[in-house]
């Protein structure tokens, strides 16, 4: 008898990974692709929309014939959309790291941006602000409507386009957090926003007869999970690879400063936010790695709580828990450093790197309350 799984897909930025993950909240099985899904045009990288489709309804059918897949959905990075016609017709995003050239339209574009006080959002390079890929593709087309990289990959297996607000508000210039829908910056371009749905949302069988669930930001489904286990208000989690992105979680939206490169990423249900700020530890680890030809644990210590140091004003005491997930959290002396500089602080590491899996996997279930800590993380 084939075991019974949930597929998480997981359209990381540098990985396509399909994660098997069973009822006990074990992982089955693993497939990596390497993320090869971007080509050249017209002097710009586009998302290859066609070879990601064939990829992934190519795994789904070798793991099928293995594993009863009963479920399915899909995490992302933020930074990554896709656009379709009346007639379905998909019309491929630029690649986050392309640098559009033309002066006069991203002038125009920027003229467009709303107040940093409405999306709490700052200004990143190239196109990890989903906004310009709208932007840009509007002016090339007409009458499109917007798929964020999990809806698209729903929208392959059940052909309904329906995103969720974690991914929607991800450093997008698209989500108005106070008043709790789109920002001002849609009243300026004609592209359709489609049904929004919290993540975990049903939305309908696959033809194989899987559940094909709404899919969300992949590391607001790694803080997602974080948050079963840790509530206290003086809890950060920090999810690590390429990009470090810290998270507190707030009840309510707090007035930040456009300068502090804090940002919000919305909850899964529309309600409270996680107080968020990012840098490029992963990049950083490996330029100073090779510059020094030596372990930099040290160094990336320093830098990591120079970051954490940026909470204090929403932290109500000097002890900090600190959560950790990622490739950074098997990093023993990674994680030594930071405690041997901060004597206040209490570091959790989780012993599966696939945190945002579990974390999607945990809104589709009923499972939360028999959930043990210690058989997810590791107490320093």
């Amino acid at each position: 008898m084939k075991k019974k799984v949930t597929c998480i897909i997981d359209f990381g930025q540098s990985h396509l990974k399909f994660i098997l993950i069973t009822g006990k909240f074990t992982v089955a099985r693993t497939i990596v692709y390497k993320n090869n899904f971007k080509y050249f045009d017209k002097k710009n990288f586009f998302y290859d929309g066609s070879k990601i489709e064939k990829i992934i309804k190519s795994k789904l059918n070798i793991l099928s014939q293995n594993f009863k897949i009963t479920s399915i959905a899909p995490i992302s990075h933020g930074s990554g959309c896709f656009f379709k016609n009346d007639v379905n017709k998909i019309f491929n995003g630029f690649h986050f790291s392309s640098n559009f050239k033309s002066t006069k339209l991203i002038s125009q574009y920027n003229k467009l941006l709303p107040s940093f006080y409405e999306t709490y959002t700052p200004k990143y390079k190239n196109f990890h602000n989903l906004s310009k890929n709208l932007f840009l593709i509007n002016n090339q087309n007409t009458n499109l409507e917007f798929m964020t990289i999990p809806s698209y990959i729903t929208w392959l297996l059940t052909k309904k386009n329906i995103i969720d607000p974690s991914y929607l508000s991800c450093h997008s210039f698209l989500w108005n957090f106070k008043k709790k829908n789109m920002s001002s910056f849609l009243k300026n371009i004609s592209i359709k926003i489609p049904k929004i749905k919290n993540s975990g949302s049903f939305i309908d069988y696959d033809n194989n007869k899987i559940k094909i669930y709404n899919g969300m930001h992949d590391t607001s489904a790694a803080f997602c999970f974080h948050k079963i286990f840790f509530n206290e208000p003086n809890t950060i989690f920090l999810s690590t690879g390429t990009t470090f992105i810290f998270g507190k979680y707030l009840d309510k939206i707090q007035n930040i400063d456009e300068n502090s490169k804090f940002y919000y990423l919305l909850a899964t249900n529309f309600k409270g936010a996680f107080l968020s700020r990012r840098f490029q530890g992963g990049v950083i680890y490996d330029k100073h790695k090779k510059i020094n030809n030596k372990p930099v644990d040290n160094y990336l210590a320093l830098k990591t709580i120079k970051e954490l140091h940026t909470y204090k004003k929403f932290i109500p005491n000097k002890d900090i828990k600190l959560i950790v997930d990622g490739y950074f959290s098997q990093k023993k002396k990674f994680i030594l450093k930071i405690k041997e500089y901060n004597k206040n602080i209490s570091i959790y590491c989780a012993k599966n790197k696939n945190t945002p899996s579990l974390g999607m996997t945990s809104l589709l279930t009923n499972k939360k309350n028999k959930l043990l800590i210690k058989n997810f993380y590791d107490i320093f």
